[in-house]
């Protein structure tokens, strides 16, 4: 098991960059009541990540619920 650190240091956005540090990570994760300018392109991965899970739980339910698939696309 992973712990949150690292799971987002493993993220395939940091293949060709430097990894965020512990520290960054920590901050822009549990430091909310602040927004860290320097801390914007994490803000933006955490907003990338829940919205491709958000859609993955979507499509899934649309695959097993198909005339809800049919209704929303007519």
């Amino acid at each position: 098991m992973v712990d949150i650190i690292q799971f987002v240091q493993e993220f395939g956005a940091f293949r060709n960059t430097a990894l965020p540090t512990p520290g960054e990570i920590g901050r822009a994760l549990w430091d909310s009541a602040y927004l860290h300018d320097e801390l914007t392109g994490l803000y933006n991965l955490f907003a990338w990540y829940a919205l491709e899970e958000v859609s993955n739980i979507w499509y899934r339910y649309l695959e097993d619920n198909r005339a809800r698939h049919a209704e929303l696309l007519a």
